[in-house]
Formats: C-alpha cells, sequence, structure tokens
C-alpha cells in the first residue's frame, strides 16, 4: 500500500492513496485493534497488564501504520 507520511510538530499526519485519513494515535489503534486505550498504552509502552500476543498484535499494527507516539 502506498503511503505519504507528514510530520507535523510531533504527530504524524498519513495520506495514503492521496486520501487524508487523520492522525495515528494510540486511540485510532486500539478501536482498530478492538482493544482499550489503555490497553494499547501498557503494550506500546512495554509494561505489564497485557498477554504477550496482544502486546504483539499492537506492537504489529503501530509498525503497520507507522505510529511513532506523541514524543518522536
Amino acid at each position: 500500500m502506498y503511503r505519504r507520511l507528514y510530520l507535523y510538530g510531533s504527530r504524524i499526519h498519513v495520506h495514503i492513496f492521496r486520501r487524508y485519513i487523520g492522525v495515528i494515535t494510540a486511540r485510532n489503534l486500539a478501536q482498530k485493534l478492538n482493544l482499550s486505550p489503555s490497553a494499547v498504552s501498557l503494550a506500546l509502552n512495554g509494561r505489564q497488564g497485557v498477554s504477550e500476543s496482544t502486546r504483539q498484535r499492537v506492537l504489529e499494527e503501530a509498525r503497520r501504520a507507522g505510529y511513532t507516539g506523541t514524543r518522536g
């Protein structure tokens, strides 16, 4: 899939096929994976409280989506 990433401040905006889809956030990842935002946060930060399979799902989707976090 062809993507263009634009960095505005500390957030990445993604344009796919010239169609703007918005800012990638942990909340967006949570909705896409049908998880709670807190579970996604725990997984992204490597903390306890989520299973290893969930952590791998979150990290794979974050990588695929180009998520880098708000602190860059």
